[in-house]
Parts: C-alpha cells; sequence; structure tokens
C-alpha cells in the first residue's frame, strides 16, 4: 500500500508539474521518479541478492517530503507568482534552442584551457600518493580533489553538461573535448560527479528537445551508470593492469556490488530508521558546510566535515563484508540531522529554491543558467542515493555560471557597440 501510495503521488503531482511549468524536467519530477523506481526495485530485488529489506516507513518520509517539495512548487508557480497569468510562460522555447556559435565556442576554449590545469592536477597528485601505480588509491583521489585542479574539474563538469547537451551528431570535435573533460572528471573517482555531467548533460538535450526520454533510451542511462561504475573500480582495484584483466569473478563481484549501491540510500535510511539509530557521524550544522566552511576559509576556524561517518554507518548487505553504508538518501539524511520539523524547513525553502531557479532559466535566456539548473536537477536525481546540496560543487557551478553568463553579455554588448560605432 505504501508503494503504492508512492507511485500515485509521483505520477499524479508529476502531471500536475508538468502543466504548470510546461516541462517533466522539474525538481519534484527528477527527484520523484528515480527514488520511486529505485525504492520499488529494492523491494522485490534486496532480500533476494542477500540485502536488508526495505523498510516501508522510511518511504513514507519520502512521500511527505516529495509532497512538501512540490507544494513549495505550487505555492511558488500558482501562488507568490501565479504563471497562469504569464503570458506564453508554458510554451515557452528554454534558451537552448537560440544557442549561437559563441556561446559553443566559449565552451570549447575553456574545456582546452582547463585540461593542462587538471593534467597538472594528476602529476602532482599522483606524486602526493607515492606514485602512479597508486593512481587508484584514496590518497590520490583526496589530492585530486583540493587546489586549484579540484575547481578546475568542477569548471568540466559544467561544460561537459553544456557541450553534451548542445553536440549535433558528426561533430567529432566537440566528441572529443566532452571525452577529454569526462577522461578528468573520471580520475577522480567521484561516480556521483561522472554521473552528474553525464545526466544533466542528457536533461540539457531535453530542454532542448533533442533528447525524448522513452524506457529504451533510460534503460540505456541505467546501463551507462553500470558502465561508469565499474570503469571506476577497476581503476581503484587496478584490474585493468594486472595479469588478469578478464576475471569472471570480479565482474560477478562488481555486478552484485553496483545493486549495493543502487540500493544503498533507501536501504540504509531504513535500517536507521528501524533500529533507532540517530547519530550517524555529525550534527545539524554538516547540513549546511558548505556556507559554514566558505566563512571559516575566509575569517578563520575548522572546517567541518562533509557526509555522514563510516564508521557509524549501517549495515545494509547480509552476504559480504563490504563495510556499512553511511548514505541515506535526500530525505533520508535531512531526517536524520535536521529532525522532522528542520527536514521539512529545509524540503520547503529548498523546493522554492530549485523551482525558483526553473523559472529563473526560463527567463534569463541564458544558456550557462540552465546547464547549471541541469547540474542541480542531476543531483536531485540521485537524491534516492544522497543528498548533494551539502557539498560545496552545485554553488561553486551555479557562481561560475552567472560569472560566465555576465561575461557573455558583456562582451555581446561590447560586440554589437563596436559595430554600431564602426
Amino acid at each position: 500500500m505504501i508503494l503504492g501510495l508512492l507511485v500515485a503521488e509521483v505520477v499524479i503531482l508529476s502531471r500536475l508539474d508538468r502543466r504548470r511549468f510546461g516541462t517533466w524536467l522539474t525538481p519534484f519530477t527528477t527527484l520523484a521518479y528515480p527514488y520511486a523506481a529505485v525504492a520499488v526495485l529494492a523491494y522485490f530485488l534486496a532480500p533476494i541478492f542477500d540485502f536488508v529489506p526495505l523498510y516501508t516507513g522510511s518511504v513514507l518520509v519520502w512521500i511527505v517530503g516529495l509532497f512538501v517539495v512540490w507544494s513549495a512548487g505550487t505555492f511558488l508557480g500558482w501562488g507568490l507568482l501565479d504563471l497562469r497569468l504569464s503570458p506564453g510562460f508554458h510554451t515557452r522555447l528554454f534558451p537552448q534552442a537560440q544557442l549561437d556559435d559563441r556561446a559553443v565556442s566559449w565552451a570549447v576554449r575553456l574545456a582546452w584551457a582547463s585540461m593542462p590545469v587538471m593534467l597538472y592536477g594528476i602529476i602532482v597528485s599522483a606524486k602526493a600518493a607515492g606514485g602512479w601505480a597508486e593512481i587508484g588509491s584514496t590518497d590520490f583521489r583526496d589530492a585530486y580533489s583540493h587546489g586549484l585542479h579540484a575547481h578546475a574539474v568542477v569548471l568540466a563538469t559544467l561544460l561537459s553538461i553544456f557541450l553534451i547537451g548542445v553536440r549535433q551528431r558528426g561533430d567529432k570535435r566537440l566528441l572529443l573535448t566532452i571525452a577529454m573533460l569526462l577522461g578528468f572528471i573520471t580520475l577522480g573517482r567521484v561516480k556521483g560527479t561522472i554521473l552528474q555531467a553525464v545526466i544533466g548533460g542528457f536533461f540539457f538535450r531535453s530542454l532542448r528537445g533533442q533528447f525524448h526520454p522513452s524506457l529504451r533510451k533510460i534503460g540505456m542511462l541505467g546501463l551507462l551508470s553500470y558502465v561508469v561504475f565499474n570503469i571506476v573500480y577497476l581503476i581503484s582495484m587496478s584490474v585493468l593492469s594486472s595479469d588478469d584483466p578478464l576475471n569472471p569473478e570480479v565482474y560477478s563481484f562488481l555486478a552484485r556490488h553496483y545493486l549495493f549501491y543502487l540500493f544503498a540510500g533507501p536501504l540504509a535510511f531504513g535500517e536507521a530508521m528501524r533500529s533507532g539509530v540517530s547519530d550517524v557521524g555529525g550534527d545539524w550544522h554538516a547540513i549546511f558546510s558548505p556556507f559554514i566552511n566558505l566563512y571559516h576559509a575566509g575569517f578563520g576556524g575548522a572546517l567541518l566535515a562533509t557526509g555522514s561517518a563510516h564508521e557509524k554507518g549501517v549495515g545494509t548487505d547480509l552476504l559480504t563484508n563490504v563495510g556499512d553504508t553511511n548514505v541515506y538518501s535526500f530525505f533520508g539524511t535531512l531526517h536524520l540531522y535536521l529532525g522532522t520539523p528542520g527536514a521539512l524547513l529545509y524540503a520547503f525553502v529548498a523546493g522554492l529554491l530549485c523551482y525558483g531557479f526553473l523559472i529563473a532559466i526560463k527567463r534569463a535566456n541564458s544558456v550557462w543558467l540552465t546547464a547549471a539548473y541541469c547540474l542541480v536537477a542531476a543531483q536531485l536525481a540521485l537524491g534516492f542515493f544522497e543528498l548533494y546540496f551539502w557539498i560545496l560543487t552545485c554553488y561553486e557551478i551555479i557562481v561560475m555560471a552567472i560569472l560566465l553568463t555576465v561575461a557573455s553579455r558583456l562582451t555581446s554588448h561590447s560586440s554589437v557597440t563596436g559595430h554600431v560605432t564602426a
């Protein structure tokens, strides 16, 4: 009954959202459909593969949380701004339909300018980790995620979304640029970052009307996520450089481990609720760590760790000892860190900001801001796994998008002024 209520909520409210905002890529829809799909799969498949069963009480938290996010969009779209009175809002094209060559040229130049910085980051990170043989180690990943090259990787994520979104079939120049950018992102071995770039790119294409979701295409994206997962772990395990790179036992392990990660958020949150766990490694300040850490970086103070502690995770695998799970899904993390009242308030404010962002990109005519929104939407789509808004990446990308928007408009204005003067 609870799963049926979840599916009904997702189908009905997403259709209302589509009617209100003129797109399926609303914050509610991108957050709700992936979670509903993973929750249903976990309910039926988790026991078969010897994982803990899904605790349906945690699904109720998601049902309430999703309704709060949708209500924020309703309050903003039909209440505060009343988009029903906005002429042509529902049929207005997103700005990507009006792309010019200058925006693509900017993206390609920025991409190739950032690559030497990321290459330098690989070299210094390998040196810090103890040599090239340690490129799959945790020390390499930690070193690669700090410094100027780490910010270049963030920029590469934004550029990847944009370039995947605009690439036309047969454009080998953009294909090479995208492949290089994704290669540098992949070396960071953060699966969420890689998937956000790819999913965000397809969201961008969807907003342009070049990608229409279907079961086959969604299945292909699921297969792509499995390929990305395997590549990251093959690098970590140094399998590709071993004497037996085609060992079937390795790939059998990875297939089950993929399910372990796919179900991690819903199952871990359910186990935390079922067992009464409340301390998962941090207090409520951790949810707001991006802003607190920026303040401490500027004015002094200890930086807060992001993410729940591994040593305080919960067990979800009944068969192998692969370590406890320390991700609890979007609403699960909020519920555990902020409690029910705080989680509801955060969800409503986050809904206002995300829906406000959606409305802004439809009115601002900025390809860069739209690419940033697609990153936010991709992070929501991965909300079944974890809350990504307590990581600095999305805020940094939004700032980068704003700067690129201002710069592109200033140069465009200068070009027009110079042409008129001439």
